[in-house]
């Protein structure tokens, strides 16, 4: 029986909010538009076949901003470890994933906790 699957899931979110941990940090900030790439597994339902669980779990990589060519933006690379919560429909084309996790930015040295939407596009 089957537990999990794995995958490789490429995304551009926009819109996290991100809030940097340490002192004198200013509250959570919006994101403009990022690009991720995460190795996620899927939960199958237990006895059920081919069913899942509205839930995955992966580690990736966030590159914060990356298409935000302004030159005040804040871009930087993270390390993340991510949950995201799809709403489950068979034959759904289009769902809006909740994202929540928390990461390590490369560049600034500071460690980060995220939380936002998602729109999922399946053909």
């Amino acid at each position: 029986q089957k537990i999990t699957s794995f995958d490789v899931d490429v995304s551009v979110p926009a819109g996290l909010f991100i809030q940097k941990l340490g002192k004198n940090e200013p509250l959570a900030s919006l994101s403009g538009i990022s690009f991720a790439m995460i190795a996620q597994f899927s939960f199958y339902k237990k006895d059920e076949i081919k069913k899942m669980l509205p839930i995955k779990a992966g580690v990736g990589f966030l590159a914060q901003n990356a298409f935000n060519f302004n030159a005040s933006a804040e871009r930087d690379l993270g390390i993340i470890a991510l949950v995201s919560v799809y709403p489950i429909r068979s034959n759904s084309k289009v769902s809006f994933p909740l994202y929540g996790g928390g990461g390590y930015f490369l560049q600034g040295k500071k460690f980060f906790v995220l939380i936002g939407p998602g729109i999922r596009v399946s053909f």
